[in-house]
C-alpha cells in the first residue's frame, strides 16, 4: 500500500496544520515535567529534554536546513532513507541531485519513486543504494553539500566510522544534519 506516495489532503494540509503547533506545546510541557523529574539524576546540562514526539514535520526540518545554507542547486546525501518517503520534502528547495542510501533494499518502492519523481522534479536527479553507511567508499570525497540522517544514526554499529565516511564525503562547507529516534534498551 502506497498511501504515503500520494498523501491525502489530511495528511498533507490538515495534520501538519495541527502537529506544529501541538508538537510545540507538548514539547514545552514535557521539558517542564522531565527536567524536573531528572535534574538530579544528570550529570550534565541539558538545553532541552524531549520525548513522545511521534513521527518528523519534515516541512519544519527541511525549512532550517534550507534557512542555514539554501538548498536550491545543491548535491545532498540521505543516509537511511528507508522506502524513500521523506524525498518529496527535500524536492521541493529543487537540489541539483539527490544520493538517498539505506542498509536494506526497497528496489520496489524507489523504482515507483524515481518515475515519478522524473515527472515532477525533472531537474532533479534521484538515485537511490543499498549499502552500508560504514563504507561508502562507492562515493567520491567531497561531493555533498548536506547529508541527512532522520532517525537513523543511534542504529549504527560503529558511529565513528559513519561519521568518518560522512566527513570524507561531506564538502568542506558542508552541513550534517541529523535527528535522533528514541534508542531502546532492555
Amino acid at each position: 500500500k502506497l498511501d504515503w506516495l500520494y498523501p491525502s489532503f489530511i495528511e498533507s494540509k490538515i495534520k501538519p496544520f495541527i502537529r506544529r503547533p501541538t508538537y510545540k506545546l507538548l514539547s514545552a510541557f514535557n521539558h517542564i515535567f522531565l527536567s524536573s523529574k531528572y535534574r538530579k539524576e544528570t550529570n550534565f546540562q541539558v538545553d532541552k529534554f524531549l520525548l513522545g514526539q511521534r513521527g518528523n514535520d519534515y516541512g519544519v526540518l527541511r525549512r532550517k536546513a534550507n534557512s542555514i545554507l539554501p538548498i536550491k542547486g545543491k548535491s545532498i546525501f540521505i543516509a537511511g532513507c528507508g522506502t524513500g518517503r521523506d524525498i518529496p520534502s527535500w524536492l521541493s528547495y529543487r537540489p541539483k541531485k539527490i544520493t538517498a542510501v539505506d542498509f536494506f533494499n526497497y528496489k520496489n518502492s524507489w523504482n515507483l519513486l524515481i518515475r515519478r519523481f522524473k515527472k515532477e522534479w525533472p531537474s532533479t536527479e534521484v538515485e537511490f543504494f543499498q549499502t552500508d553507511l560504514e563504507n561508502l567508499s562507492k562515493f567520491n570525497a567531497n561531493s555533498y553539500d548536506f547529508i541527512s540522517s532522520d532517525a537513523v544514526l543511534e542504529h549504527a554499529t560503529n558511529l565513528e566510522k559513519v561519521l568518518e565516511e560522512f566527513h570524507r564525503i561531506l564538502k568542506k562547507d558542508g552541513i550534517l544534519y541529523s535527528t535522533f529516534g528514541p534508542i531502546w534498551s532492555g
